[in-house]
């Protein structure tokens, strides 16, 4: 197909026409074979077990830390050994170093998938991450061996991983508490210390985006750099007289922009900013524009050939959607009539420049980011423009440019007056922050879309950031049939876990109620942002009306009939014939689903989180995945039910192996958030 489309490049029609489908073919190609390449197994069951691995990465967290390690062995009845676990510590102060060989103690489960369909699917990124378990361990982890034989890739990574740990130390014994975690997460990037209490407050705020290393600190950081060098060389007459000094300068600032990727931990955001930053610097070397749409498709194209599984990263697509608009708006401006020009005094129009400018591409990121923020979170920040017009400027003005000082005068143990700058700068961001959140409707709460009004949207805003000419205002037509298929979208009644530990059902006043919550703390979140509720799962309203004993919750349906969340045998013989829904993490026997609606043990194994919409007295379901499709990080555990008699298969006894005060699912659940 390439072949054809280059035979082919000088005809008007077939040309494109066969450069689309060599596109397509290829990124097909191209994500089957990394999916090879990145093939790994991944726990079959939950197992307790030992575990002795390689310590690879060691992320801190408000409580404790997270490993990830290379598995080397585990005991217990395991058919294969996943390549690589993530593993959460509860104890702070036991971090071992990169490269040791540790032993843990704990239950492991698979990776979690969905808690509803369409939801956030972690067990598609961890096998992408080669992670084939997650869990917590029973207690700090034993160190085998301290410095086993290291290769250089292992010694490289350690000495990373050091260095980012010494810089966050160094940050946070000069400004401790939520202000230097921040610190640390716009230096290296680790996000965990940082209080829920703040990430809540800044995603309302719309500044959540200033936590997470992306564009906007590459731009700052290597633009510092850039103009810094620039400046240094133009003070040096014959340098600045006889060499490209702005040609030096880019290249001095693509070096910063690489070591500044290095310490944020190089996730998804920071690849794409470091690329884009690569691409601009590489332009000024060669004397071509640095910010083009040109140098987005460049730098998208690079990313998806590395990792083309990130297409379906929400902060690959919210990222370059926001630089697609900013870009295309900056395009416009360049383009604009010569009578367009701002007659007045220099300082004015410095004034009005600056601060209209930063008022029109807020609201340009805003907009270009809002159907992805309604899509995956169901809810969009009401006065993000004016946290982003209050806090930018501190941002740009205080906070980068001191961490800049920061890691400048660091070797020389001069940085405190750095970071101590930029902790005041930080107070006054999050002081920005909680204000905004705390304004009456500071959050608007949608509920859940399916993927065909969010692929119009999307269509939309590509069409009018590509077109140059009047075509670009046809986008309205998608948009707009797009927001109607997402305001007719109506939500399901019934959400199931997937593990079949919890349900959350419409009541008659039309809000959910949950059974289970303790077990599934991120599922209900989940369903509740998904129904456009702002309730939280802690809301004593959400669990009301549930009625549970020892053997089953029972829930009521919009119609008024009664749905049972079923824990034991006892519950399936007493329940089969009153409920209209019974939903079991047990194997019902075959002569239940005759008087009702079941959903059990085997269901879960095929379809993993499920979701019901109640009509004309029936169940519609949708679920995660279909019984016989298959992707390589789809779990399906083999199940052996008990051998129900024919004549009275509702006559069973209990079933001794079932718990459901089992707090290792409330951990698993913890590891899922």
């Amino acid at each position: 197909m390439i072949g054809a489309a280059w035979l082919a490049r000088r005809r008007i029609i077939a040309g494109p026409a066969l450069m689309g489908i060599a596109a397509l073919v290829a990124g097909f190609a191209l994500a089957a074979a990394r999916t090879s390449a990145v093939e790994n197994t991944a726990l079959a069951k939950p197992v307790r077990a030992e575990v002795i691995g390689t310590v690879d990465r060691v992320e801190r967290r408000p409580r404790g830390y997270r490993l990830w390690i290379t598995v080397e062995r585990m005991t217990g009845n395991i058919d294969e050994l996943p390549k690589r676990m993530r593993i959460v510590v509860a104890r702070k102060g036991s971090e071992p170093p990169i490269g040791a060989l540790v032993k843990l103690k704990g239950l492991w489960r698979p990776p979690p998938g969905p808690v509803r369909p369409g939801g956030y699917d972690w067990a598609r990124e961890a096998y992408f991450m080669k992670i084939g378990g997650v869990g917590v361990a029973d207690g700090p982890p034993d160190i085998v061996n301290p410095a086993p034989q290291k290769s250089l890739e292992r010694w490289w990574q350690a000495a990373i991983s050091d260095t980012r740990s010494n810089i966050a130390d160094r940050i946070t014994s000069v400004i401790p508490g939520a202000t230097g975690a921040i610190a640390v997460s716009l230096v290296v990037g680790e996000r965990g210390p940082i209080p829920e209490a703040i990430n809540e407050a800044m995603r309302i705020s719309g500044l959540t985006h200033v936590l997470s290393i992306s564009g906007l600190h590459m731009a700052l950081f290597a633009g510092a750099i850039f103009w810094a060098v620039r400046i240094l060389l133009a003070s040096i007459g014959p340098v600045a007289l006889r060499h490209a000094i702005k040609k030096w300068s880019a290249v001095a600032a693509a070096f910063a922009a690489y070591g500044y990727l290095l310490l944020s931990g190089a996730d998804v955001a920071a690849q794409r900013s470091f690329l884009m930053a690569l691409v601009s610097f590489v332009a000024i070397a060669c004397n071509r524009v640095a910010i083009s749409a040109r140098s987005i498709a460049l730098a998208a194209l690079a990313l998806l050939l590395l990792k083309p599984e990130v297409v379906q990263s929400i902060s690959f697509q919210m990222s370059f959607a926001a630089v697609l608009a900013l870009v295309a708006l900056y395009e416009m401006w360049r383009e604009r009539p010569p009578s367009a020009e701002i007659s007045s005094s220099k300082i004015k129009r410095f004034i009005l420049v600056s601060l209209g400018g930063m008022i029109v591409t807020t609201i340009v990121a805003g907009l270009a980011t809002a159907p992805f923020g309604a899509y995956y979170f169901q809810r969009t920040g009401i006065y993000s423009v004016l946290a982003n017009l209050l806090a930018l400027p501190i941002v740009g003005a205080i906070i980068m440019p001191a961490a800049v000082a920061g890691l400048a005068l660091l070797p020389f143990g001069l940085d405190a007056p750095a970071w101590i700058l930029m902790g005041w700068g930080i107070d006054g961001m999050t002081a920005v922050a909680r204000h905004v959140a705390h304004l009456p409707y500071a959050a608007w709460h949608s509920h859940a879309f399916g993927p065909a009004a969010f692929t119009l949207m999307v269509f939309a805003l590509t069409w009018v950031c590509l077109w140059r000419t009047v075509l670009r205002w046809l986008a309205v037509v998608p948009l707009t049939i797009g927001l109607a298929v997402a305001g007719t979208t109506e939500p399901p009644d019934v959400y199931i876990e997937p593990e079949g530990r919890a349900m959350a059902v419409r009541h008659t006043d039309g809000r959910l109620r949950i059974a289970g919550i303790r077990f599934a703390r991120f599922a209900a979140d989940s369903w509740l942002s998904a129904d456009g509720d702002e309730r939280r799962n802690t809301d004593r309203s959400v669990s009301s009306d549930v009625l549970c004993d020892r053997f089953a919750c029972r829930l009521t349906l919009p119609n008024g009939r009664a749905a049972t969340l079923a824990w034991t045998y006892h519950a399936l013989n007493r329940d089969c014939g009153r409920s209209a829904l019974i939903v079991t993490r047990l194997v019902a026997p075959p002569g239940c689903r005759s008087t009702a609606t079941v959903v059990d043990a085997k269901d879960l194994a095929e379809r993993g989180a499920i979701s019901l919409k109640l009509r004309d007295g029936k169940f519609e379901m949708q679920s995660v995945r279909q019984p016989r499709e298959e992707r390589p990080w789809f779990n399906r555990p083999s199940l052996r039910g008990p051998n129900f008699p024919v004549e009275q298969q509702l006559e069973i006894t209990e079933d001794p192996s079932v718990d459901p005060g089992d707090e290792d699912y409330v951990e698993a659940d913890d590891e899922r958030k």
